[in-house]
C-alpha cells in the first residue's frame, strides 16, 4: 500500500491496523509526518508540527493497545489550546498562555491519538462581542 493510499484510510481502519500490529504507530506517524513535510510548503495547512513529540508518543504504543485511537495521528485546529503550541485563532497575533484547559483529542482524558500538530483555521472575518462591555471587536 502506498503512503497516499494509507493516508486516505478511514480512522477506524488505521486504529485496527495499529492494534493488530499490521502497522506500528511509529510507522503511521512517520508516514503522516512525511506527507505533511512534503505538502505543507504548498498548502500551508500546518502552523506547528510536533515531529519529536509525536514520534516519542508513537513509540510508546504497542499492538493490542485497548484505547480506541491508540497510535492514530490527528491534527488539531488552531482555535483550541494545545500544550506547547501557539494559539493564534487565524489572526496575526498570538494569544499568550492557555485560555483554558489544554485540548485532549476526542475529549479523552488520556489521549490515545497522536497529535501531529496544529492546523490553520479559516481566514474569515470574525466579530466578537466583549461580554463585560458589549464592545464589538473585529478580528481578520
Amino acid at each position: 500500500m502506498s503512503d497516499s493510499e494509507l493516508m486516505f484510510r478511514p480512522i477506524d481502519e488505521l486504529a485496527a491496523m495499529v492494534k493488530s500490529g499490521e502497522i506500528s504507530a511509529l510507522e503511521l506517524v512517520d508516514t503522516s509526518l512525511g506527507r505533511i513535510d512534503a505538502l505543507n510548503p504548498t498548502y500551508n495547512a500546518f502552523i506547528d508540527v510536533f515531529h519529536d513529540d509525536a514520534r516519542a508518543k508513537a513509540k510508546e504504543v504497542k499492538s493490542g493497545d485497548a484505547r480506541p485511537l491508540a497510535g492514530v495521528p490527528v491534527a488539531i485546529k488552531n482555535n483550541r489550546p494545545v500544550e506547547g503550541a501557539r494559539l493564534t485563532f487565524a489572526v496575526q497575533i498570538t494569544v499568550p498562555g492557555s485560555q483554558g484547559p489544554v485540548f485532549a483529542p476526542m475529549g479523552l482524558s488520556s489521549p490515545a491519538a497522536e497529535c501531529l500538530g496544529c492546523t490553520v483555521t479559516g481566514g474569515t472575518v470574525q466579530h466578537l462581542t466583549e461580554a463585560s462591555s458589549g464592545q464589538q471587536v473585529l478580528l481578520v
